[in-house]
């Protein structure tokens, strides 16, 4: 989650990352001639992103460099298809096809990559119009085909034979088909109703089902997967330009990021340092040490040692939906099963002692109950 708050955090020392919500979840043989696909009517069409009516004022970017600590790289890939990896690093470089925001102090969809999208009304076909003028690290256009080839490979029929992804595949198990219906178009569809799509496949989640990565000569390749971990090409809000395995990560600021007031968005997501070295260190004594040092600017650490980070100068910052905590209710747009039933639902909502849950395990300091 490091990556969602770099851009507020400047300046700030520490981080703690177990807040906790209630918010929603997240998470083919090529396609011949492209075909229009059906939608009969929209139930769910976000508006692009609105037109600021000024030029907006020129970010300033500290040219130092911040420092930051996390506990875990997992598999150190950069391709969420190929394994456990870590949102702290593939938020930084990646871009998703729908993005999230924060308004009146709840993070909401907003366009991103897809400016709009839209679902058929038998709920089998998700429609997305992808956005112009983003761009990738080495200055290429990002194109339809890109996000057609990342959602096939993430997720689609083929990726049975190399993903390494649980959630994936539950995905995978129900796609019937994707495929690029238009210059600028993208469709999904899916055996059985998936209403819950564009949440998988948002920055909302957990996973990375939605990042956008260039499309490549084919959906799985083991020499072509290695050389991405060489030189991972995103969308994202910094480039990664030094790997030293198992140590740290090294990043730069990406100044053509598109998500910025200039192309009508009205938050500027692009960080405003240069550089961030994203260190590993599983230890979190260590992580103490190096923030009381200053050789630290930002870690996760514990509530058991708050009381050492703040008697040596560092603040304690609890990130709002760092992690959601959600029940989910599987297949209940079928009238067989009870859950179908909206008063199933609100009983079993009700049912949950979430005020308990939150004392119990993490105190309300930490975690929201909605």
């Amino acid at each position: 989650m490091i990556a969602k708050i770099l851009t507020t955090l400047l300046g700030l020392t520490l981080i703690l990352m177990v807040a906790c919500g209630s918010a929603a979840e997240p998470t083919a043989a090529p396609a011949a001639e492209p075909t229009a696909a059906p939608v009969e009517s929209a139930t769910s069409q976000p508006t692009a992103v609105p037109q600021v009516a000024a030029p907006p004022a020129e970010i300033e970017v500290n040219p130092g460099k911040v420092t930051a600590m996390i506990g875990n790289f997992g598999i150190e890939r950069f391709d969420g298809v190929y394994g456990s990896t870590v949102q702290d690093y593939m938020r930084i470089i990646h871009s998703f096809l729908i993005s999230a925001d924060v308004k009146d102090g709840q993070r909401v969809f907003i366009p991103g990559i897809a400016t709009q999208w839209q679902m058929s009304s038998d709920g089998l076909t998700w429609i997305f119009t992808i956005r112009d003028g983003v761009k990738f690290f080495d200055g290429k256009e990002l194109t339809a085909e890109d996000v057609v080839w990342s959602l096939r490979h993430h997720h689609g029929p083929d990726s049975f034979e190399y993903s390494q992804s649980d959630s994936a595949m539950t995905i995978a198990r129900n796609v019937d088909r994707m495929e690029q219906t238009g210059p600028d178009q993208v469709s999904v569809t899916f055996k059985e109703p998936f209403v819950e799509y564009t949440e998988r496949i948002s920055e909302n989640t957990g996973a990375t089902h939605g990042a956008i990565h260039p499309k490549r000569a084919s959906l799985h390749d083991d020499d072509e997967a290695a050389a991405y971990d060489e030189n991972p090409i995103g969308a994202g809000i910094m480039r990664l330009v030094e790997h030293v395995p198992s140590d740290v990560m090294s990043f730069e600021r990406f100044a053509d990021h598109y998500q910025q007031p200039e192309n009508g968005f009205p938050t500027d997501k692009r960080v405003n340092f240069t550089l961030l070295d994203l260190r590993l260190i599983p230890e979190e004594s260590t992580r103490v040490a190096a923030l009381r040092a200053g050789s630290a600017d930002i870690a996760p650490i514990s509530l058991a040692t708050r009381e050492q980070v703040e008697a040596g100068g560092g603040r304690l910052v609890f990130g709002p939906e760092a992690v959601f905590l959600m029940p989910n209710y599987r297949g209940c747009w079928k009238s067989e099963f009870p859950c179908h039933d909206k008063r199933v639902r609100q009983a079993l909502d009700y049912a949950i002692d979430k005020e308990l849950m939150r004392d119990r395990l993490y105190g309300p300091d930490v975690m929201q109950v909605k």
